[in-house]
Parts: C-alpha cells; structure tokens; sequence
C-alpha cells in the first residue's frame, strides 16, 4: 500500500472515529473513580493525537502536562491513606483504620479496599451495623470477589447468624473456586458454621 493512500484524509477520519468510540467504551466500563476515568480518556486521547494529526507532538505533551501531575497527586493520595488504613488495621488501632479509610473514601467514593478495612475494623469493634453497612458497599460495587463475601461472613458468625455466615462462605466459594489461595480456609470455616446448625 503506498503512503499517500494510507494517510487518505476519509481513511484516517475513519480509523480515528472507530478508535475513539472504542477507547470511550473502555473508559466508561472500568471501575476507576471519575477523575481517573477523566484524565485516562485525555491520555488515550493524546495517543490517538499524537498518532493521526501532524501537531500530534505537542498536544500529547500539554495533555500529559495538565493532567499527568493531577492524576499521581490524587492517586498517591489515595493509596497512601489506604495502606495508612490497612497498616493501622493490622496493628490493631481500629479507631485509626476507620478514621483513615474514610477519607480514602471522601477522596474516592468507589475504592472498594477502603470499605473492605472499614468494615473489618468496625466488625473487631463489634459495631456491627456499620460493619456489615461497608462491606455491603463492597459487594455492591466489586460482586464477582469471592473474598468479600468471606469477610461478611466473619461478621454474620459474630452476630450469630449462621444461616447468612455459611451462605455467604458458599458464594465465596462459587466465584472464586477450589483452586484460590483462600480455598482451605473457606473450607474449614465452612465446615465449622455447619457445625454449628
């Protein structure tokens, strides 16, 4: 194919409105929060620029100029108050977990690890109602997790549920199956739930 065909201006409009709507697709499918969805469009976007237009170069770098500083300012952000969280989680310090993970989530409304160690946190609180309110939350935004199921379960065996806990276990184990790093676990507090029927 010669060049002068290949850079054919109804060619090129083509492939740009063919790449564009698919890179939209992408965009809106994701689980990210607004702003990351917003600034990876712009970058997708500056890709596509720097391939098809002949200013290509310049534009790609004012895009990644503008929005490359917002996107690593907010996300570190975000990252650092989850594992501030988790770190806290893991030492005990449930007050401080809850207080950090809650504004991980001021931040970004959608982080699911967020509701995750809240409601863990809550749940070594015995505050049940605003454990099993997080990690509800969880499941709704991320369902196909096995795990999160797992961790609702701990809260329903707590409360003595033990209909709920052996449910909830059960479908821990039908999304993630046998062959999950979690799988013995789930067993054996499968098994132990039964037991108390």
């Amino acid at each position: 194919m010669q060049r002068d065909n290949w850079f054919h201006p109804a060619d090129i409009w083509e492939s740009f409105k063919i790449t564009l709507a698919s890179i939209i697709d992408v965009v809106l499918e994701s689980n990210d929060s607004i702003g990351e969805r917003i600034f990876h469009f712009f970058l997708f976007l500056s890709l596509i620029l720097f391939y098809y237009i002949p200013i290509r170069c310049s534009v790609s770098l004012i895009v990644w100029m503008v929005y490359g500083p917002i996107y690593i300012i907010f996300t570190k952000k975000e990252k650092k108050l989850y594992d501030r969280a988790q770190s806290l989680l893991e030492r005990g310090k449930f007050d401080k977990a809850i207080k950090f993970a809650s504004e991980c989530i001021i931040i970004r409304p959608d982080y699911v690890p967020a509701y995750r160690v809240r409601g863990v946190a809550y749940n070594a609180k015995n505050d049940y109602d605003n454990a099993l309110a997080d990690l509800n939350q969880a499941i709704k935004l991320d369902p196909q997790e096995g795990y999160r199921y797992y961790t609702r379960s701990l809260v329903y065996s707590k409360m003595g549920n033990v209909m709920k806990e052996i449910s909830d276990i059960e479908k821990a184990i039908e999304l993630d199956g046998d062959d999950t790093e979690y799988y013995p676990i789930y067993k054996e507090e499968l098994e132990k739930a039964r037991l108390k029927l």
